[in-house]
């Protein structure tokens, strides 16, 4: 005969799936903080890159800079050669990568607009869109005007402070500098 020993029950497993919810939202939240984080140093470091190529310009014409971006210079030109270099580098890489992510975010969009528009126009949506009135046709003209000012009045700000020759002379007069910024712009579009 064969003896027949009652069944003991198995332990269970814990309950898995609350645990990997609760640690891909921390993985999701931790991403989410440093990408932030790093969008922020980038655009800050950008900031600084710019405003000293201003101030050595304003400098070589001959006018002081007494404010917080002055104390930056101050910092900055005691800076040792190899502090100069890492400091281009730094901006480069930041500046790279912006411009990188810009880019990156203006083809989606227009990709998702362009498919969005697609879609529509095959379920047949877009037949149906009534067509505008004079006065909505004005309305959109004068927005499209104000919007063309401001954008030419942006682009000259831009071509005023980001002069090339300021950027030239900046480069000229600090060449560890523009070896970190062409080794730090090279290292962002690459990552």
């Amino acid at each position: 005969p064969t003896q027949h020993t009652p069944h003991t029950p198995q332990p269970t497993q814990p309950n898995t799936t609350n645990k990997e919810a609760s640690t891909n939202t921390t993985r999701q939240q931790n991403k989410m903080n440093r990408t932030t984080l790093s969008s922020f140093l980038k655009c800050l470091l950008v900031a600084f890159f710019l405003q000293l190529s201003i101030a050595n310009a304003g400098a070589a014409a001959g006018q002081d800079d007494d404010g917080f971006f002055g104390f930056l210079k101050q910092k900055y030109d005691a800076l040792p050669e190899t502090g100069k270099f890492a400091t281009g580098a730094a901006v480069g890489f930041g500046g790279s990568r912006v411009a990188v992510n810009s880019a990156v975010g203006v083809v989606k969009i227009a990709g998702a607009a362009f498919v969005a528009t697609e879609v529509l126009n095959a379920a047949g949506v877009l037949d149906d869109v009534p067509s505008f009135s004079d006065e909505q046709m004005e309305l959109a003209a004068t927005m499209k005007k104000r919007a063309i000012k401001a954008a030419q009045g942006f682009r000259q700000k831009v071509r005023d402070s980001v002069n090339p020759g300021k950027i030239q002379a900046f480069f000229k007069s600090d060449k560890m500098a523009a070896m970190g910024l062409a080794a730090g712009a090279f290292v962002g579009f690459i990552v």
